[in-house]
């Protein structure tokens, strides 16, 4: 019975093991996912359309501020046996106060 229960124990923490792992994978990619982007805290709505283009999407907040949305494409180079790199295309959120200037910023997709 006593060789049953070392068994036993050995297979639960296998299964935990596993499960710990499996947990810190799904956890990065939900942070890869969706994560703030603090280095454009501060800029301008030019400064912006400056450096990604003309928003997709633009929509008054009511405060005053705007909620913009721009789409970036994203292309790595191909690695190992890979002919092609991978290309992914993400979405930056913004919101900026009601002077224009960017109060946060979410990238997603990425």
């Amino acid at each position: 019975m006593h060789r049953n229960l070392h068994g036993l124990a050995s297979a639960v923490w296998r299964g935990g093991s596993l499960l710990l792992v499996w947990l810190a994978v799904l956890g990065g990619c939900a942070w890869w996912s969706n994560h703030a982007v603090p280095e454009l805290i501060g800029l301008d709505r030019d400064q912006l359309v400056q450096q990604f283009g003309a928003p997709v999407e633009e929509q008054p907040l009511p405060d005053g501020g705007r909620r913009l949305v721009f789409l970036q494409r994203i292309t790595r180079r191909p690695s190992g046996t890979q002919v092609a790199g991978t290309t992914m295309v993400c979405r930056l959120v913004v919101e900026t106060g009601a002077s224009g200037i960017v109060l946060q910023a979410v990238r997603t997709g990425c």
